[in-house]
């Protein structure tokens, strides 16, 4: 643990949730290595849906990065995070040929509205 003194981040808006991982890909197969809050379901053709455990008002910001020998390149395609949606955050990966791609790791960190901004 780091032997220091923390302080929470400081925002403008009202309830900003930081949900954070790093994951690797195996045979199509996600393991969680670090993080808490969501679940992932099984690679097919470079994309993966997070399912997170709680709803929230909106997705403020995502960022997404893939580790692997080819450079990929990793994106929120598609996000449900509202009362009335899924509760999802889909992640695409590609090569650096543009190509469907599984990356060997990634980690991700998702801001997320937890209030109304009235």
């Amino acid at each position: 643990m780091a032997d220091r003194s923390f302080f929470d981040p400081e925002t403008l808006n009202r309830e900003v949730k930081i949900v954070a991982g790093r994951c690797t890909v195996s045979t199509n197969t996600v393991t969680v290595v670090n993080g808490i809050g969501f679940s992932f379901g099984d690679f097919s053709s470079g994309v993966v849906t997070c399912t997170l455990d709680d709803r929230y008002n909106a997705l403020l910001h995502a960022s997404v990065s893939a580790f692997d020998t080819d450079p990929e390149i990793g994106v929120v395609s598609a996000h449900s995070v509202t009362s009335g949606g899924t509760n999802t955050v889909t992640l695409t990966f590609l090569d650096s040929s543009g190509a469907a791609a599984n990356p060997g790791e990634f980690s991700f960190a998702l801001f997320l509205l937890n209030a109304d901004e009235s």
